[in-house]
């Protein structure tokens, strides 16, 4: 028997990414809540980590990018502006948690909810309602996760996606070796 699907749909990247399609939908683009702090020795990877951590909270919109959001809210000068794009720098070892709670969208026993990203930027671990959807390291990947059974139908539900610095998440690998067919160049 094949269910039916109801597709949620969420787009993290700065790009914005159109998804048409038969099903149902429901966007969850709009209004987010945006927490931003200096990444830790040790990456923040779930929603318990970020009790006690000492960050900023702000407005932010999705589709859209930390630094309209951090404009919009008065925290940046505009970037585009004179030289003020070399103040965001401090920044690039900051992590980036958008959570955003929603209804439950109706659905029948038979249907299926699958959670669409169209792209996050960049390495990010995704949490519904204290649960671990997964992880992605490609803001040009979609993923698509089944929610079915993790959504609350009586409950709001809390969705949260952690960022990761990409800049201190590079660093974890190691350079200087460069594997070329059957040599090593260094």
């Amino acid at each position: 028997m094949m269910k039916n699907k109801l597709l949620i749909c969420l787009s993290l990247a700065i790009l914005a990414y159109q998804y048409q399609s038969a099903a149902n939908t429901l966007s969850l683009n709009g209004n987010w809540e945006l927490l931003f702090f200096p990444q830790p020795r040790e990456a923040i990877v779930n929603p318990a980590q970020l009790k006690g951590i000492n960050a900023q909270q702000i407005q932010a919109t999705v589709p859209g990018n930390v630094e309209l959001d951090m404009l919009k809210a008065g925290l940046i000068d505009d970037p585009m502006i004179g030289s003020n794009i070399y103040s965001l720098r401090e920044y690039e070892g900051y992590q980036w948690c958008y959570t955003k709670t929603f209804a439950s969208p109706a659905f029948n026993d038979d249907e299926q909810v699958h959670l669409f990203f169209g792209g996050i930027d960049c390495i990010a671990e995704i949490w519904l309602n204290g649960h671990h959807l997964g992880s992605v390291n490609n803001m040009f990947i979609e993923h698509v996760f089944d929610v079915t059974s993790l959504l609350e139908k009586e409950q709001e539900n809390k969705l949260q996606v952690i960022i990761r610095s990409a800049v201190i998440e590079a660093q974890n690998f190691a350079l200087g070796t460069i594997s070329i067919g059957n040599f090593a160049a260094a």
